[in-house]
């Protein structure tokens, strides 16, 4: 039932706003931060699994905003800090454990989402119960042969992630004269550069997203909270983006 009303959701998601100017072809990849669960949970007088979980249909329209409407090549979605794991207890953990796999399941079953994009989990989700990272496969797996690209970034962080490049580049024994800023992406859990940054909920922060993969990234910031961010915010970010001139020197 569920997967059949975030069809009709995405079906009817058709408000008349289009962007001014077409997207620069500069924009391939965007890095959104979603902020604001649970201050959104706090303020609509609900319990945080429930924001989490609306948070995980906000994902669904976002993807189709930005990869189908407006034709961008990958997106990254920043669901979850490896700290905001690292310091919450089992009975913290277990609904949000719950909340993702639900997610996938409902997912899985939205055609119009596994036929759009091709979904990949990156992170330390080795706290996460087998089942849980079972339904994950089999949705990476359905979703294998599309073409752009959504990564989920769950029990995440940008400095733990190049840490854990770094240790597995030292099991190579490759030669390190060799090695470029290029070929030492290929190293990372992420492997392209990201354009483009745009956080939810007001804040002015990295907050541990990816680090290597952003060294030249715009940014940009929304006040709504994630599960309220509307297509009105995401495309007012874009006609940002489109207005700046980009350099990448000093």
């Amino acid at each position: 039932m569920e997967s059949k009303s975030l069809e009709k959701l995405l079906k009817n998601n058709n408000i008349n706003i289009r962007l001014k100017k077409k997207l620069s072809k500069k924009l391939k990849h965007v890095l959104v931060i979603a902020d604001g669960m649970r201050r959104y949970a706090y303020k609509n007088k609900i319990n945080f699994g429930e924001s989490y979980y609306l948070a995980t249909r906000k994902i669904v329209e976002i993807s189709f905003w930005l990869l189908k409407k407006y034709d961008i090549e990958e997106l990254t979605i920043y669901a979850l800090a490896y700290n905001n794991t690292l310091y919450r207890n089992s009975s913290e953990l277990k609904p949000l454990n719950q909340i993702i796999d639900t997610a996938v399941q409902v997912w899985i079953n939205t055609k119009a989402f596994i036929d759009l994009v091709q979904i990949k989990y990156y992170g330390f989700i080795n706290v996460m119960p087998n089942s849980v990272k079972n339904n994950i496969r089999l949705l990476e797996n359905l979703t294998k042969n599309n073409i752009k690209k959504l990564n989920i970034l769950w029990n995440y962080s940008g400095q733990r992630e190049i840490l854990k490049a770094i240790k597995t580049l030292k099991s190579t024994k490759m030669d390190l004269n060799t090695l470029t800023p290029e070929s030492f992406m290929n190293f990372l859990m992420l492997k392209s550069s990201i354009d483009f940054i745009i956080r939810t909920g007001g804040d002015l922060r990295i907050s541990d997203a990816p680090l290597y993969q952003t060294s030249y990234a715009e940014f940009y910031s929304i006040k709504k909270l994630f599960p309220e961010t509307t297509e009105r915010e995401i495309i007012k970010a874009l006609q940002d983006f489109n207005l700046r001139e980009r350099r990448f020197s000093h």
